[in-house]
């Protein structure tokens, strides 16, 4: 794909090699998956992927600028170490990122001006957490908000305080992150209506099944998009979406184990902000 610039663009994204095929043993896949984010987390050490959060989302306030201050100075601590072992041979040399060759004009050596206007225009894409937040509350003035406990609410704020801190002005990390997160539901949902009938409590979930499959078949799109858009670009996001999602995913197994409605309950919530995420990203 022209332009494609996320972590797992090509090989690593369905549709393209390895599509269809039976996987490799648990094992296999682990390692070599642990390899790949190896390389990557040294990377993002080596060559200060951090800096790139600092540029998009400045230090507010004094206690702001402490907690950068102190993890330049952890991330510069780790690079000298890194380069340190690399350089005793105890570590394999690490490169930059290399710059995928479909968007390398062969005329010039460099990325083509069609992909350099994307970039540039991603670049400039922008997200007003305060433009969401009363969106939503809106949309719950006008009757539109979603009925749930308190317990539940506890912690979905959470979880829409840390989306502001960690994506502030980084739209496209921040919907990739939502979106790893939003296929969590339909998998547990699914895996909980197949335990149910295995042990033959409940068979009336086939067509429900056949529905949460294809809301995680969409999800998987919207994914893949923010991917080739970069979202899964810096080491540390990945790490945050992936643990946050396996986080949910047994959040949402244990809900639907009490009660199949809070579960519904809570995704329909992360939903709704989600919505009101979109919506304000497309109308700014």
């Amino acid at each position: 794909m022209c332009c494609d610039y996320g972590f797992r663009s090509n090989s690593g994204r369905l549709y393209q090699e390895g599509y269809g095929q039976i996987p490799g043993s648990a094992w296999d896949l682990a390692w070599n998956n642990f390899a790949q984010e190896w390389t990557a987390l040294r990377r993002s050490f080596r060559y200060d992927e951090y800096a790139r959060i600092a540029k998009s989302n400045p230090p507010q306030g004094f206690l702001g600028k402490v907690s950068y201050a102190v993890g330049s100075a952890v991330v510069d601590a780790f690079s000298r170490i890194d380069l340190w072992l690399e350089g005793r041979r105890l570590f394999s040399p690490v490169l930059p990122t290399a710059v995928p060759e479909e968007v390398i004009d062969k005329e010039t050596g460099s990325i083509t001006a069609e992909c350099r206007q994307i970039r540039n225009k991603l670049q400039d894409l922008k997200l007003s957490n305060k433009a969401v937040w009363d969106r939503e509350h809106a949309r719950e003035a006008a009757g539109g908000g979603v009925e749930t406990p308190w317990f539940v609410r506890g912690v979905y704020l959470p979880l829409c305080v840390f989306l502001d801190v960690a994506f502030d002005n980084r739209p496209i990390q921040r919907f990739w992150f939502l979106e790893t997160v939003a296929r969590m539901p339909y998998f547990s949902y699914i895996t909980m209506l197949h335990l149910y009938e295995s042990f033959g409590w409940w068979r009336a979930g086939a067509e429900l099944r056949k529905v949460h499959f294809a809301e995680e078949w969409n999800e998987l799109h919207h994914l893949q998009i923010m991917e080739s858009l970069g979202g899964d670009q810096l080491w540390i996001d990945r790490f945050l979406a992936f643990h946050a999602a396996i986080v949910y995913y047994i959040i949402l197994v244990v809900l639907f184990i009490a009660s199949p409605n809070l579960a519904y309950n809570f995704s329909e919530l992360i939903e709704a902000h989600a919505v009101d995420t979109y919506g304000e990203f497309a109308d700014a």
